[in-house]
């Protein structure tokens, strides 16, 4: 299971939450380079996605919704709420229980938002994706559990005003489109609102836990070819070796087609937001130097470092792209270190 997808509730928990409620889907877009920044997911939506490390989501397979509710086991255990009112838990988080009955329903919302979209060739293919999409949505609740559990220790709350106002801003002024969305998405107004305080309440967090973050770092520039197989990708190198020209060849010949018409551009780069293969490579070139062939999850790519800048401004964009993967980082320390403990399938 891809940690990309049970970190995605770092950016915005509900499908269509910032760019409207004209669907009930989120949008997948190819990157024009192999980077490894999270996109936001739902449960529902992160259940359907297999990311890669890069800054859009590819869509994976999808699974029809068998039940309502998702199976439990004898290991289900009984804890107490902060009523004192006993709850079964579908997972403990040091100590605190997930509800076995807020489980099921989370899991149910995941399996109708995809049910429609679902074919698989057999029995077993179905069933092993049912119970991927149980655990992807009980991990997403408890790396939310996780977040809430920090934000009372460092006394970050969320302002029902804030809420509301967020609330009123998603909704607009057409309350029968936000109703149709809402019913399309199989939410009600309650539990829109709890998902956006919770996108809300982590944001906050990623922005504590986060500030450390300089404005300046080290950065490289670069351009690259992206093509479908190594044997193309060692073809072109020969060339390049014998003097060919990179831009042109990329123009021609690279599958990147972000960068193509510009030679292969990439820009300026900082360490750990490229995939890890290009950016051990990046880092180690010097200015003019050119790669060998690297492979990653898009293809197979030659690089060339055009400038190397030890204190280079941070972009607004490649500024998210830290924050999204230091919190990622946060978050998975947060899990190593707490007692986590499944009590469902």
């Amino acid at each position: 299971m891809s940690k990309m997808i049970r970190y995605a509730i770092i950016a915005v928990l509900c499908l269509g939450l910032l760019a409207g409620c004209g669907s009930n889907e989120s949008p997948t877009t190819a990157p024009a380079a192999d980077t490894a920044t999270p996109s936001a997911s739902t449960p529902a939506a992160a259940a359907a996605t297999n990311t890669t490390a890069s800054q859009g989501a590819t869509a994976a397979p999808t699974v029809a919704a068998p039940s309502a509710a998702a199976p439990t086991t004898a290991a289900a255990a009984t804890n107490t709420a902060a009523s004192g009112q006993p709850v079964q838990a579908a997972a403990l988080v040091n100590g605190e229980a997930i509800p076995l009955a807020e489980y099921e329903a989370q899991v149910a919302l995941a399996e109708s938002s995809f049910s429609r979209q679902a074919t698989y060739s057999n029995k077993e293919e179905r069933e092993a994706a049912v119970r991927q999409v149980h655990r992807q949505v009980l991990d997403w609740m408890i790396d939310q559990m996780l977040i809430e559990q920090a934000a009372a220790r460092l006394g970050i709350v969320m302002d029902d005003a804030a809420v509301e106002a967020e609330f009123a801003k998603a909704r607009g002024n057409d309350a029968n489109q936000f109703a149709k969305w809402l019913k399309d998405n199989d939410l009600t107004e309650e539990t829109f609102r709890e998902r956006l305080r919770s996108e809300m309440l982590g944001t906050k967090m990623r922005d504590a836990v986060t500030s450390y973050l300089p404005d300046k770092l080290e950065q490289v520039r670069l351009r690259h070819i992206l093509v479908a197989s190594a044997e193309e990708a060692n073809s072109i190198l020969k060339q390049i070796k014998t003097n060919d020209d990179f831009v042109r060849l990329a123009q021609q010949l690279s599958l990147d087609m972000g960068t193509r018409d510009s030679g292969g551009e990439l820009g300026f780069y900082p360490r750990g937001v490229l995939s890890p293969e290009i950016d051990r490579v990046a880092f180690g070139l010097v200015v003019g130097q050119i790669s060998d062939v690297i492979s990653t999850a898009f293809g197979y790519h030659i690089i060339q470092v055009l400038e190397r800048d030890p204190q280079h401004p941070v972009s607004p964009e490649m500024a998210i792209a830290l924050q999204q993967q230091a919190f990622m980082d946060w978050l998975a320390a947060e899990r190593t270190k707490s007692s986590i403990e499944y009590l469902v399938d």
